[in-house]
């Protein structure tokens, strides 16, 4: 229904990844058209994502031509498999596309460094007399 639908679109929204996992035959139709919904609010958004499925055919045969953009889609036929195949390439997407809020130690300006110190310690001390206030 709408609510779900509306929950699950404010959850990729205020998520870094969009992670797609199928199995190709655990899906009735209601599941379908609410997956399909949420991934292409995924690709419409421009989440980073990754897809995964225990069939070759079953991201085509669920999104059809839409299924290339997902991405590339890792297959998995055990739940060891799709726990390793789901870590390398979460750590691939945060590598390839570092979460807001985030910098690459190694780009980083002094004038940012010292920007980001100072407003570590300001939030410091507003938590500080918060807990003071009894707040």
């Amino acid at each position: 229904n709408d609510d779900s639908l509306n929950l699950i679109e404010r959850a990729i929204d205020d998520s870094d990844y969009y992670v797609l996992i199928i199995r190709g035959g655990g899906l009735n139709f209601l599941d379908l058209s609410l997956v399909r919904a949420e991934a292409g609010f995924a690709v419409k958004l421009d989440k980073p994502r990754a897809s995964f499925a225990d069939n070759p055919r079953a991201l085509g045969k669920i999104f059809g031509h839409d299924a290339a953009r997902l991405g590339i889609c890792k297959l998995w036929s055990t739940a060891e498999d799709l726990g390793n195949a789901v870590g390398r390439n979460v750590l691939r997407l945060r590598k390839d596309h570092p979460t807001k809020g985030w910098m690459r130690g190694d780009e980083i300006t002094k004038e940012q460094l010292l920007t980001e110190k100072s407003l570590r310690a300001r939030i410091d001390e507003l938590e500080r007399r918060l807990r003071e206030a009894g707040g």
